[in-house]
């Protein structure tokens, strides 16, 4: 099913969506972090899952930004380098949506854009799934 398309699995409601904003350097923590995303209901749009071969990049991320209701940016020193990491950071930002940098082995100050922003460690990521489940129980009730 494509994210933000008709098909909502037959609720009505649309899904609630966050994106997952990496470098492919770190693909295994991002499917980690996508796992347990989903375990809380919500569906995750994450480069290695929903992007196929031939597709137009650039155009497959903004509809993924486009149908998410916020982002989560796993921000290390693979990432701070990538140009796609703030890419998507710009555009979901344009947006005025929810981003949350998740930190492993790096610091915030290391993308500009997200120094004021109240930053999660990696080790704390249990701590980001808690107050996610709010958002997506606080969204499934509107």
């Amino acid at each position: 099913m494509a994210l933000g398309g008709s098909e909502w699995g037959g609720t009505g409601k649309r899904p609630y969506v966050v994106f997952i904003s990496h470098s492919s350097r770190d693909a295994w923590i991002a499917s980690m972090m996508a796992e347990k995303v989903s375990a809380l209901g919500a569906e995750t749009w994450l480069d290695a899952k929903d992007l196929e071969g031939g597709d137009l990049i650039t155009a497959k991320i903004r509809e993924g930004l486009d149908a998410c209701q916020e982002a989560v940016v796993l921000i290390s020193p693979h990432s701070v380098g990538s140009r796609w990491v703030v890419f998507e950071i710009g555009a979901v930002w344009g947006q005025h949506k929810r981003v949350t940098p998740i930190l492993n082995n790096a610091s915030v100050d290391a993308i500009a854009p997200l120094k004021e922003i109240k930053v999660i460690d990696l080790n704390d990521f249990d701590r980001f799934l808690s107050e996610l489940e709010k958002r997506i129980q606080k969204a499934s009730e509107e």
